[in-house]
């Protein structure tokens, strides 16, 4: 069958042949797809290269912060132990008793640094009778997790004070001096006059030991030992605070071992190319050097494996195979989408800066309710005091007054009516103060909340107690009689509620901001009974006040440790 003829082409437009037209498409789209792929695989590789580059920049700058943080931790560490040193020097120039009190009383940063300490002394074997009358058996190690006295030597190593007890894992009276390890250390130390450190049976745990140096005798060329300080070295309760801050790096405090020199080794021998990254820095403890290492977390290099070159060439590929086919698609949808996110925006604003005012009004209505309250509680206080309470304080003096003239001495009448009056006015006094405290500012909050303590004592079966740790003030006046009328309202919570017999109120002004916060030992509440699950008011009143602030409220509450309540609030700037 033959096919009917083609047109004739005008001569104006001549036209090319169709299979040449389809063959210089194809070949266009092949030189298209190619040149994708190529520049898609390109740039996949160069940006994993960049990518792994600045992830291990990125880890050799957390490290080296770690480094820096750990450093200051252990120089804090090494600088309350020197303390502990110097002040073990002066324990012969004060009784027992008060050397005991000021331990324990006054070194409560000391502890929290060092975690456990103590105090040794040289005790020579002619004065072993002696002392051991005076205070615990001389013991050692029986090498079973045991004591047994220890046997006669020229000298004892003996410790004679730790806090908080066992908390060096011996006892009161052990002999250091029966540890060969230990011995080696104390020799060194009182050779050389540093610090020196000994392993324990822990492998996480040292002693640190420090000498006490003083001239036992005003003519003696040379300072002579008397004793020495002692404290258990952990290095993971050390970092502990600088590990909390590191999410994607492990870091580690290693003494002299084969271990550690395979650390050293290895640090920077895989970088940036190894999927595991090391560093390691030198750091001097006593007369050891010490390794801090740091290795990276799978999270620094797992996302920069091979796969992810090829996974975005592939994208590149579909991305250059689709092209074509959902570009202008694609442009008119978005195009529509933009007017619908306009004008759905648009709406959004609109309704955000109606919620806005609605929430700012309801603010400034609520800020005046607790104004007005404020001050009709002011207005009551004040009223009771100079009205009702001077009227009863003059009619007591007129009373006693009358009395005296004409009751008979020791009329037991006259006596319950002065008892009465009395009682009367000091209720008036308290009502008035309770409703029109004094006058606070955000230096005097301390004060005031130490005499809320007091008032409570008096008015309810508590011991409430207030501790000022660290200065500062809050931002203002007004936040200062928020954080007073919560710890109010916390203290009779608990006095009416909890069950308990204390209440402790501790101010603090860390570096972060304020804190104020209030605890008792009472019954707690179950997790049914909760505040936030009843929907009661104190709590509640108590969470709107540290919003106004700019504070956050926190509870706690458990059967066996009572309740806390704390808030975190701005501290004005020191």
């Amino acid at each position: 069958m033959t096919a009917p003829a083609a047109p004739t082409p005008s001569p104006s437009v001549p036209a090319a042949p169709a299979p040449r037209r389809a063959r210089r498409q194809a070949a266009a789209a092949v030189i298209l797809l190619a040149a994708g792929l190529l520049l898609t695989l390109l740039l996949a590789l160069d940006l994993a290269h960049r990518a792994r580059r600045a992830a291990y920049r990125d880890f050799l700058a957390e490290a080296d912060g770690a480094r820096a943080r750990a450093a200051r931790e252990l120089q804090l560490y090494l600088d309350v132990f020197d303390s502990i040193r110097r002040l073990h020097g002066l324990s012969d120039r004060v009784t027992p008793e008060a050397f005991a009190e000021i331990a324990q009383k006054g070194m409560l940063h000391q502890q929290r640094v060092l975690g456990a300490y103590g105090f040794a002394q040289i005790l020579p074997e002619a004065d072993r009778a002696a002392a051991e009358r005076q205070g615990s058996p001389i013991v050692e190690n029986d090498g079973r997790g045991g004591y047994v006295p220890a046997p006669s030597r020229p000298a004892y190593f003996l410790l004679t004070y730790q806090t908080p007890p066992s908390g060096l894992g011996v006892p009161t009276g052990y002999d250091f001096g029966s540890d060969p390890a230990a011995h080696g250390a104390l020799s060194e130390m009182f050779r050389h006059a540093i610090f020196t450190v000994a392993p324990t049976p822990d492998p996480g745990a040292f002693l640190l030991f420090a000498p006490t140096l003083y001239l036992a005798d005003p003519a003696a060329p040379a300072p002579v030992p008397s004793g020495f300080a002692v404290a258990l070295f952990s290095p993971a309760r050390l970092l502990a605070p600088v590990a909390g801050d590191l999410r994607r790096t492990a870091i580690a405090l290693l003494p002299p071992s084969p271990a550690a020199e395979a650390r050293r080794a290895a640090a920077g021998l895989s970088a940036p190319a190894g999927t595991r990254w090391l560093t390691a820095f030198p750091v001097a403890i006593g007369q050891q050097e010490w390794l801090f290492c740091a290795e990276s977390a799978p999270s620094f290099w797992l996302p920069k494996l091979p796969r992810t070159p090829l996974l975005a060439a592939a994208l590149g590929v579909l991305l250059s195979l689709g092209l074509f086919l959902w570009l202008w698609g694609a442009s008119r949808q978005t195009a529509q989408v933009e007017r619908l996110v306009r004008r759905r925006t648009a709406q959004l604003a609109d309704a955000n800066r109606r919620l806005g005012d609605l929430m700012e009004e309801r603010c400034q209505l609520e800020e005046s309710v607790l104004r007005i309250g404020r001050e009709e509680r002011t207005r009551v206080g004040r009223d009771l005091h100079d009205s009702l309470g001077q009227k009863l304080t003059g009619a007591l003096y007129l009373f006693t007054a009358w009395s005296r003239r004409h009751a008979p001495p020791g009329d037991p009448d006259a006596a319950q009516i002065a008892s009465t009056l009395k009682d009367a006015v000091t209720q008036v006094r308290r009502i008035a103060r309770g409703l029109a405290p004094v006058a606070l500012t955000e230096d005097g909050l301390p004060d005031a909340l130490r005499a809320l303590a007091s008032e409570a004592s008096a008015l309810y079966p508590l011991d409430v107690d207030f501790y000022y740790e660290r200065e500062g003030r809050p931002r203002d006046a007004a936040a200062a009689e928020h954080l007073y009328l919560i710890a109010q309202e916390a203290v009779t919570n608990a006095a009416k509620h909890s069950g308990g017999t204390r209440v402790v109120l501790t101010l603090d002004f860390p570096p972060e901001g304020g804190l104020l916060a209030i605890e008792d030992d009472g019954r707690g509440m179950a997790a049914a009974d909760a505040p936030d699950a009843v929907g009661g008011n104190g709590l509640r009143i108590m969470r709107h006040r540290a919003d106004i602030l700019g504070g956050t409220l926190s509870f706690e509450t458990s059967p066996a440790t009572g309740t806390r309540i704390a808030v975190s609030f701005p501290a004005a700037p020191a």
